[in-house]
């Protein structure tokens, strides 16, 4: 069975792993361009468009809250 216990352990040690596990999974099933437009949509700002470091509180270009991103 997915995800086994030791993927579960691997995942619950740190947040960003869970994401790895969610974006292999994303990856197989829409193939590596897709998979790259989506995740190069979802690091933009959606109100001006740079791209944004993960874990960041706030656009670098015009300071608009990222939360949720």
């Amino acid at each position: 069975d997915y995800p086994c216990d030791r993927i579960r352990t691997f995942q619950s040690a740190a947040p960003y792993r869970a994401e790895m596990c969610r974006d292999a999974r994303r990856l197989q099933e829409i193939g590596v361009s897709a998979w790259l437009r989506e995740e190069d949509a979802r690091w933009r700002c959606p109100g001006c468009g740079v791209r944004v470091p993960a874990g960041v509180d706030a656009c670098p270009g015009c300071g608009s809250s990222l939360a949720g991103l």
